[in-house]
């Protein structure tokens, strides 16, 4: 089964899970509504490989916050944030054009007549590239119907996910980071929903896997970064940046915050227990 036909099967159960929106659905994450995984946005059309946001340089706009490498970028996105902001609200062009919000890889990023447009991982990217012009027919005509047909719903807490379905890492398969030892997607058709979240697998057996023993295989601290926990704070993440320590999945915002993590991990682990504890402490008195 091609990737078309894979997510068109999904596109029925999706919908049943989109939430409210005050306005046009954007695909953020954390507390903060982060967009662009904290990447910023307008480095994206100058060519250039994504770059780390600063959270000191950051702009509000339609509900999000969107962070930026330099001031430069960060004042030529306040002049026209509609010229930079990602379309569909960032979320995965293809998953659009099938009615379906998807979350998305920052390194499927590309721009198409001047417009900015991300996909779920490389493998829907290249079906992406293949028909732009339809998928992108087709997407425009979808986003309306999203935008404007808002449904009740509610994020799981604590748990970093992205879209209405609430998909956990990204679309990764969290089994594979023990087993195959990288960053493997996931497939759509093998999906599994976990404690208010949805994480897709590789292959059934990682499924079965995960169905088994799945504190095993789940992030840390909900799938947010860990030196983030360390404050207090609930960050995206960079699927990159995972790495397994004494049997524990981590994740972190960005590759230069992963090495600040990689020369302190009894540090910055000890203190984001601490926060984390706090935090699920509190979720529990929140009715």
């Amino acid at each position: 089964m091609n990737l078309r036909a894979v997510l068109f099967t999904l596109v029925s159960v999706l919908l049943l899970s989109l939430p409210s929106w005050a306005q046009s659905p954007v695909n953020v994450a954390g507390a903060s509504n982060i967009a662009v995984g904290g990447f910023d946005a307008v480095a994206l059309f100058e060519g250039k490989k994504p770059l780390d946001g600063e959270p000191s340089l950051r702009v509000q706009h339609d509900g999000a916050t969107y962070l930026f490498a330099n001031q430069a970028n960060k004042a030529a996105f306040e002049k026209s944030p509609e010229k930079y902001a990602p379309q569909f609200g960032g979320y995965c062009a293809f998953g659009v054009s099938l009615g379906v919000l998807l979350p998305v890889d920052i390194d499927t990023a590309v721009v198409v007549d001047g417009k900015l447009y991300l996909n779920l991982n490389p493998q829907i990217a290249k079906q992406f590239a293949k028909d732009t012009k339809g998928v992108l027919a087709k997407a425009q005509a979808e986003w309306t119907k999203l935008a404007a047909a808002p449904r009740e719903g509610k994020l799981p807490k604590l748990v970093n996910v992205s879209g209405p379905a609430n998909i956990a890492v990204g679309g990764y398969d969290v089994v594979a980071f023990f087993t195959a030892k990288k960053a493997t997607a996931g497939d759509p058709a093998i999906a599994l929903e976990h404690a208010g979240a949805t994480y897709f697998f590789s292959s059934e057996a990682n499924k079965k896997a995960f169905e088994k023993a799945p504190e095993k295989y789940l992030p840390q601290y909900g799938g947010y970064c860990a030196v983030g926990m360390a404050f207090g704070a609930l960050f995206p993440v960079e699927v990159d940046t995972w790495v397994v320590e004494n049997g524990k999945l981590y994740l972190n915002k960005s590759a230069s915050v992963a090495q600040m993590f990689t020369q302190d991990r009894a540090g910055w682990l000890a203190k984001a227990d601490a926060k984390w504890r706090e935090m699920q402490a509190a979720a529990k008195d929140v009715k």
